[in-house]
């Protein structure tokens, strides 16, 4: 049995221990190490529900065809040509329906080294947002030609596909589009981040939905200022003004920037500005753009630049006070992943807590895999993602 235990890219005792196990139980079941290395760890690894599992081996036993047993232990039978040093062990969890072989056959890697990352990835896309998120994934393979040190660089994008299927949850409508199989890699990269970015104004900020939150508008020329302090009324003015506001939740909930929404009598939007609070020489003027981040003419930059030299000592108290507020942030955004965490423990067993932070890490991994290393100043909304 050793022989089979050392062509396995064995990782812990207790896969060691139920391969040889299997291995020794009958010659049927040693074989399928060599006819179907992926089945026979399934198998021998307590992988998937352990009635299939039973169905599976006792089909084995019987002498059933290969693809019967594999449709009893959700296995793709087309995954029979993966070699076993190629194999990992264990397999993350996940639940292929009997359709899933003749699609997946199609984007088998045939680089070795691809085809190593590939198979656990597609494994944990399956088990972590469901079967479409896998095909979709299995695709991708340019994301696999280097070395993977853990599949959780593929959490991010996930989550973002799965919260994509479940409307009743909050974090849905916060996607900035659906998520479609039919886009690519980078767009799906992209949509992810502007969706964190999301969830920062979310958890960072308060949700009144009430512009005057911060009091009355303030008169400045022609025009009105108005604050944008919760993350409602900021995230609707980014998709009114197709901008990067929703950058901003970080910056405004530290207490060091104020974000203000330039609006005519009427109320139409003209700009954004922002204004460092502790700037050396007291609030200024850090940005001002139009909509689509276009650049304005005087008349309409100069009277906001008087306005925030007149108004020093009033911003300065009506910065938001950000004490403790890390800590409130964290709880906030565990009830709002609850939902996914309650419902995917076995796809998150090794990763330890998820954060807002980790994910952002994570989704930067992932990103340097397509060459990646700066984010689009904002995201292009589309029909699909």
């Amino acid at each position: 049995m050793t022989t089979i235990i050392d062509q396995f890219r064995t990782i812990h005792c207790p896969s060691r221990k139920g391969i040889a196990a299997l291995a020794a139980q009958s010659p049927r079941l040693g074989d399928l190490a060599q006819s179907h290395p992926v089945l026979f760890v399934a198998l021998a690894t307590g992988y998937g529900d352990p009635v299939r599992r039973a169905a599976a081996i006792e089909a084995a036993l019987a002498g059933r065809r290969l693809r019967t047993v594999c449709d009893l232990a959700a296995i793709p039978y087309c995954l029979r040509s993966v070699p076993r040093d190629l194999c990992p062990v264990p397999l993350p969890h996940a639940d292929w329906s009997s359709d899933a072989s003749p699609v997946l056959a199609q984007f088998i890697p045939d680089d070795p080294l691809t085809l190593c990352n590939w198979v656990p990835a597609i494994f944990f896309a399956n088990g972590a947002a469901g079967e479409a998120f896998a095909m979709w994934l299995a695709i991708r393979h340019e994301l696999f030609t280097r070395e993977f040190r853990s599949t959780r660089q593929l959490l991010p994008i996930a989550l973002y596909a799965w919260f994509a299927q479940h409307p009743e949850h909050e974090l849905h409508g916060l996607l900035p589009a659906r998520w479609s199989a039919r886009g690519g890699s980078r767009r799906l990269l992209n949509a992810t981040r502007a969706w964190l970015y999301r969830i920062g104004c979310r958890i960072y900020l308060p949700g009144s939905n009430r512009s005057e939150s911060r009091g009355t508008p303030f008169t400045i020329g022609q025009f009105q200022a108005i604050e944008l302090s919760d993350y409602r009324a900021l995230l609707a003015e980014q998709q009114a003004m197709d901008n990067c506001l929703d950058r901003y939740g970080r910056r405004i909930a530290s207490g060091s920037h104020a974000v203000f929404s330039l609006r005519t009598q009427t109320g139409e939007p003209v700009a954004n500005f922002e204004v460092a609070i502790h700037a050396p020489n007291g609030p200024l003027i850090s940005e001002i753009r139009g909509r689509s981040n276009v650049d304005l003419a005087p008349e309409i930059i100069q009277p906001v630049l008087r306005w925030v030299a007149a108004s020093s000592d009033f911003l300065r108290r009506r910065a938001v006070d950000a004490g403790g507020h890390g800590r409130e942030a964290d709880d906030i955004f565990a009830e709002l992943i609850a939902p996914y965490v309650t419902t995917h423990q076995e796809a998150l067993a090794s990763f330890g807590p998820v954060t807002l932070q980790s994910l952002e890490s994570d989704l930067s991994e992932l990103a340097k895999r397509l060459g990646m290393t700066n984010w689009p100043v904002r995201y292009e909304r589309t029909q699909g993602v």
